[in-house]
């Protein structure tokens, strides 16, 4: 966009970029506000690897790293019976962490030969770390700090929020975690809420670097609201995605340079909301697609590549769809009624919306 005509969509308030009607499209971060945290230097002691201070606690716990760089070798924590599963970090005891940067020791992992032989309708279930019990032992995770991948010499996944309920990530930065498709078993994600309800994210930047394939993944997940946060630069995929999800919703959120879609929505249930969120340099802004019930999709006050001067929003909805795949696959039950876009708090749906099909 040209600088006039941005400065007729914009104006500054005290040093701030805002919209007219002053409403800002990102706000600043103030300090990370986690739960009751225990320092890793009281609990630790002289000699332990990183994962054995962390089994040293014996009740839930949110460890403050106090600013340091830990690492893990491999995926050696809650291994699947079949061996296609494990985690870098995984202790039942751990509830988040905060203040510090995790990675993994680069070619420490014994499994890239089980991850490169995964196959169409496979998932690939290794983790850098995972946070949440699951099942009737959920818990509220919390994250706030620096997540890098390293060369494993195979595609990985970041963090996983597991079965959480009102699991907070924020202040974060999650960097990298190679995939090599839009779809499993090459899907992968630096930042994956899974099967949980209620999760926050906010002020947390995903880069993918270039060979991330999908930066969130909402799976299986209820009510997950997402603000203040910058989804980039995914190699394969898209910004963020869904699958079987209900009610998302994202408010001055950014998705730019992702291979596919800023954000994609498939099979999602109730309300997808977006609210003063910038697509730029996305193949498409959108994706909707559903064999089941049409979603309502509401997005308020969007910018995107292009708009000042006639570029209409566009979204895809491919024309057949179902997941796992049909043969042939049924029509796309999403409604194209159902896409409505405002503006200023007038809808504009018919003069700035293009539909796009294949």
């Amino acid at each position: 966009m040209s600088g006039l005509k941005q400065t007729l969509r914009y104006t500054l308030s005290n040093g701030v970029l805002m919209r007219r009607g002053l409403v800002k499209t990102q706000t600043t971060a103030p300090p990370p506000q986690p739960p009751a945290t225990v320092k890793l230097s009281t609990f630790a002691q002289s000699g332990d690897s990183f994962l054995q201070a962390l089994g040293r606690l014996s009740s839930d716990t949110v460890v403050d790293l106090e600013g340091t760089v830990q690492t893990v070798n491999g995926f050696t924590q809650g291994r699947g019976s079949d061996g296609k599963s494990g985690y870098g970090i995984y202790n039942n005891k751990v509830i988040g962490f905060y203040n510090g940067t995790v990675s993994m020791v680069p070619g420490s992992s014994t499994d890239a030969a089980t991850i490169n032989a995964l196959v169409t309708g496979d998932t690939n279930n290794f983790s850098l770390m995972r946070l949440g019990r699951g099942g009737s032992q959920a818990t509220t995770p919390y994250f706030s700090g620096t997540l890098a991948s390293t060369n494993q010499g195979s595609n990985y996944n970041g963090l996983i929020l597991y079965y959480a309920t009102n699991a907070t990530v924020e202040n974060s930065t999650i960097l990298g975690f190679q995939g090599s498709s839009g779809f499993p078993p090459g899907e992968t994600f630096p930042l994956n809420n899974y099967h949980s309800v209620n999760t926050l994210i906010r002020w947390v930047t995903v880069d993918g670097q270039g060979i991330g394939a999908s930066g969130l993944g909402n799976n299986y997940c209820t009510s997950p609201l997402v603000q203040d946060s910058t989804f980039k630069n995914m190699g394969y995929g898209a910004g963020v995605t869904h699958y079987l999800t209900t009610d998302p919703t994202y408010e001055r959120c950014t998705f730019s340079g992702n291979h596919l879609y800023g954000a994609n929505f498939e099979k999602v249930s109730g309300t997808i909301t977006l609210r003063n969120c910038t697509f730029s340099n996305n193949r498409y802004p959108m994706c909707v697609d559903t064999d089941g019930t049409s979603a309502v999709v509401n997005v308020y006050d969007p910018i995107w590549d292009g708009m000042n001067s006639g570029v209409p929003f566009k979204i895809l909805r491919h024309n057949t769809y179902a997941f796992p795949a049909g043969n042939p696959s049924p029509p796309n039950k999403q409604n194209v009624s159902d896409f409505h876009i405002f503006q200023n708090g007038v809808e504009v749906t018919s003069s700035v919306l293009q539909v796009v099909t294949n």
